[in-house]
């Protein structure tokens, strides 16, 4: 017959192995991934959470909408990893996934945030030439910044086939959507190509006729 001390020490035993694996249990049920079959209904979900910035509690949801291939999704975890809303900052990361995004052209704002990742260099080598496609392409879907900054390119000559009269196209869409910066680089692009054009260059002549022609920076707001 087992002794009062070694039941005590028993039950002791079995209490703290049963603490123990209450412990592990509640451990798995609050931090395990929620189960997620509908890509369409995960991004549905993470929507909603990143609407009420509960970032931590989104990003399972947006990675399995990313890894499903839905666009949207893909483009939202390369802003997350870019802004390090609910995951740590990474540039690298951040490149890629807006990356997948932009290459099927359905989200400017991942093109523009691409583009600029590569200009700069950050998240991998610079490549201004690439950055200036990712710029044009977001500029032709009315992204005011992407036309901005194709425009900044174009003006320094970092641009492919750079020319002052892309460089003032740009600029002028751009400050029709009430962007500062791209009504002063109208300004000074306007000046540069009446610069050239008193030298005798035929072609500048020609941009300023366009442009007038066109009302292409000419008008007050531009």
């Amino acid at each position: 017959m087992l002794g009062l001390p070694l039941v005590r020490a028993i039950a002791f035993a079995v209490g703290f192995v049963a603490l123990i694996g209450a412990i592990i249990f509640g451990a798995w049920f609050f931090t395990a991934k929620p189960k997620i079959e509908d890509p369409s209904e995960a991004w549905q979900k993470a929507k909603t959470l990143i609407e009420a910035h509960e970032f931590d509690d989104a990003v399972p949801f947006v990675r399995a909408a990313a890894r499903a291939g839905l666009p949207e999704a893909q483009a939202m975890l390369g802003l997350m990893y870019l802004r390090g809303q609910g995951v740590d900052q990474d540039e690298t990361e951040a490149r890629r996934w807006l990356r997948i995004a932009a290459k099927l052209g359905h989200d400017p704002e991942a093109s523009t945030r691409l583009a600029r990742l590569i200009e700069t260099g950050r998240g991998g080598p610079a490549d201004p030439a690439e950055a200036a496609q990712w710029y044009a392409l977001a500029a032709r879907e009315g992204h005011s910044e992407a036309m901005y900054r194709l425009a900044v390119m174009h003006f320094e000559g970092r641009a492919p086939a750079s020319s002052l009269w892309e460089a003032l196209f740009w600029a002028h869409q751009s400050a029709q959507h009430g962007l500062a910066e791209a009504k002063a680089l109208v300004a000074k692009t306007w000046q540069a190509i009446e610069e050239r054009a008193q030298h005798g260059d035929l072609e500048a002549a020609f941009w300023l006729a366009r442009a007038y022609a066109e009302g292409i920076g000419t008008s007050p707001d531009a």
